[in-house]
This record gives structure tokens, C-alpha cells and sequence, in this order.
């Protein structure tokens, strides 16, 4: 690339000096300001005020149009050349950006080429290292692989460093996690627990000291809960099985009313069967009764007509022997046939 022959310096700067009657402004404005300075308005001179007012205001407007107006016109010329520097800048910049992106473009292939190459290396580390997968995962790719500065020889030398130092932590947490689970097996085997502490529950506690306060208090709450457990299984047990007598009794219990029943029932029936069988009789014994009844009624009836009108009656003293039912016939039939009968018992 040629260097510029012609290098930038200024070759002729003019200061903006600005003279104006200042001096003159100056005296007369504060002459006249000075007439009107501590000025009290009385309410006939409210117009007046107005006025002078609008006067003051006009003055002022012109004092500061002739300051933009000079301020505008004195930087026409550093507005030029603001521009002129930018169009030299912008020269440059339309070549510069696109060897930028050519080289961007280049600087991004280098880096995706050389981030593969290490990727490899940290592959290979880690299948040699012998480390658990977690701890393999921290061999990481850092950003100062990719610069153009740090050769592969650097690089190997830094995993291999950082390989080292993650072995010696993996091995303090073996030591440590032997250390846990032999006490989880104590503690568990101490206490009768019928399942073991588990060591995983342990492992991220980073001293040993701590960890082993922790599995004692831990085994101590999981034999409470075992024995707690215990408890309630032989409660249920005790529960179930008073219950299962008490089913028994209540069934015994019915078996034996309902055979109880039974027998009742049974016995009614006999009853009722034996109650009808006497209602039967009776009736049968009221049938023959009223047959012998009527026999006598028909014997009596061929000595004392039927139709009488009562004239002539007189008084008998007649003697029974019957049973209820023919007692009660004869009555019936005497009545039909007219004949008044007095009971002497």
C-alpha cells in the first residue's frame, strides 16, 4: 500500500474576530435603561408601562437577531470544512470496509478452523483424563485458544494444566465419598435401619466433618420414622384383628338370632297350626251340638206347638247338662220358638 504523499496541515486559518459598536451599544443602553431602573407603575400610567414595555422588548429582539445573524455567517467557513474532512474520510471508507469484511470473512474461517483443532485436543483430553463425565465437562474451549498468539503447543500446555488440577479435586472427592458411604453403612447398621442411608444424599457436602453430623442426625430421623411405622403396622394389625373378633361375634350373634328366629317362627306356626286345629273342633262340636239341638228342639216342638200367642204359658224349672257351644244353641232355638227362659246358675 503507497503511502500518501501529501499529508493534511492547515494552510491558513483565520480567527473570527467580530467588531461592533459595543462601547457605544453599551453606554447609551445603560443610559437609557437607567431612567426607567426602580421605575414604580401607578395606575395612570398603566398605557405608558405597555409601551415602554413593547419599547424594551424591540431592542432586545434586535440584539440577539444580530447575534444569530453574525454567530451563522462566521460559521459558514468551519461548516465547509467539516464536510471536506468528512468526504476524505469517506473515501477512505469505502475501500476500508470491504478489505474489512474480506478480512473479517478470513479472521472468522481461521478461528472456526483452529476452534475444531482445539475441540479435538479437548476430546482427546478428556477420553484420557479418567475423569468422571461431570468433571470432564470442565475442560472447556476458552477464548484465548482462538487468538493468532497462543500457538498449539501453549494450548496442550494449558488443558493439560487444567486436566491435572480437576484429577487431584476428583480424587479429594473420592476420598471423601468412601468416607460417606462407609459412615452411612455405620450409622444405618448402628441404629437397625432397614434401609440403609443413601450416600448420594451426602456427597455434595464439601467437609467431612459436616457430612458426618449430617448422616448421624439423618440416620436418627429415619429410625424414628422406621419405628414409627412399625408402630402404626401393629396398631393396624391390633385394629384389624379386634375387628375381625368383633366381626365374629356379630356374626355368631346372628347366626344364633337367626336360628332363635327360626325356632320362634317354627313355633308359632305349631301354635297357629294347633289353635286352627282346635277352632276346627269346636266347630265341629258346635255342628253336632246344634244337630242335637234340633233334634230336641223338634222332640220339644211335637209337645209344645210353635205358633202360640202366649195365652195359657206357665212356669218350669227345667235342668240342663250341656257344654258351651250346645248351651248356646239351645238358647238360640228356645228364642226362635218363643219360649222365655230365665238362667239359674
Amino acid at each position: 500500500m503507497q503511502n500518501l504523499v501529501t499529508n493534511l496541515e492547515v494552510l491558513k486559518v483565520a480567527k473570527p474576530i467580530v467588531e461592533f459598536n459595543y462601547q457605544a451599544m453599551k453606554a447609551e443602553l445603560e443610559r437609557v435603561v437607567g431612567e426607567w431602573q426602580g421605575f414604580v407603575i401607578g395606575e395612570d400610567d398603566l398605557g405608558f408601562a405597555k409601551g415602554l414595555m413593547a419599547d424594551l422588548n424591540k431592542k432586545k429582539k434586535a440584539i440577539d437577531d444580530f447575534r444569530k445573524a453574525t454567530k451563522k455567517e462566521l460559521s459558514e467557513p468551519i461548516a465547509e470544512f467539516e464536510e471536506q474532512c468528512k468526504e476524505l474520510v469517506g473515501i477512505i471508507e469505502n475501500v476500508r470496509s470491504g478489505i474489512e469484511e474480506q478480512y473479517e470473512s478470513f479472521e472468522e474461517r481461521r478461528k472456526q478452523e483452529k476452534m475444531l483443532a482445539v475441540q479435538e485436543m479437548i476430546r482427546t483430553a478428556r477420553d484420557e483424563s479418567g475423569l468422571p463425565e461431570l468433571y470432564q465437562l470442565r475442560i472447556e474451549l476458552k477464548a484465548q485458544y482462538l487468538n493468532k498468539t497462543m500457538k498449539e503447543a501453549e494450548i496442550l500446555k494449558d488443558i493439560a494444566a487444567e486436566v491435572e488440577k480437576l484429577q487431584k479435586e476428583w480424587q479429594l472427592e473420592k476420598a471423601l465419598i468412601e468416607q460417606i458411604e462407609m459412615q452411612c453403612e455405620l450409622v444405618s447398621a448402628k441404629l437397625g435401619l432397614n434401609i440403609p442411608l443413601d450416600p448420594k444424599n451426602f456427597t455434595h457436602i464439601e467437609a467431612f466433618i459436616t457430612a458426618k453430623a449430617e448422616i448421624e442426625a439423618a440416620g436418627e430421623r429415619a429410625k424414628k420414622a422406621q419405628d414409627d411405622a412399625i408402630k402404626a403396622i401393629e396398631d393396624k394389625a391390633r385394629r384389624d384383628a379386634d375387628a375381625e373378633a368383633q366381626r365374629q361375634i356379630e356374626e355368631k350373634a346372628q347366626e344364633m338370632a337367626a336360628d332363635l328366629a327360626k325356632d320362634q317362627v317354627e313355633a308359632a306356626n305349631q301354635r297357629a297350626q294347633e289353635a286352627q286345629d282346635r277352632a276346627a273342633q269346636a266347630e265341629a262340636e258346635k255342628a253336632e251340638a246344634m244337630e242335637l239341638v234340633g233334634e230336641m228342639a223338634e222332640e220339644i216342638s211335637e209337645i209344645i206347638p210353635v205358633e202360640t200367642d202366649g195365652a195359657g204359658k206357665e212356669s218350669y224349672l227345667l235342668r240342663v247338662y250341656a257344654n258351651e257351644i250346645e248351651f248356646e244353641a239351645l238358647m238360640a232355638y228356645m228364642a226362635r220358638v218363643g219360649i222365655n227362659c230365665e238362667i239359674i246358675a
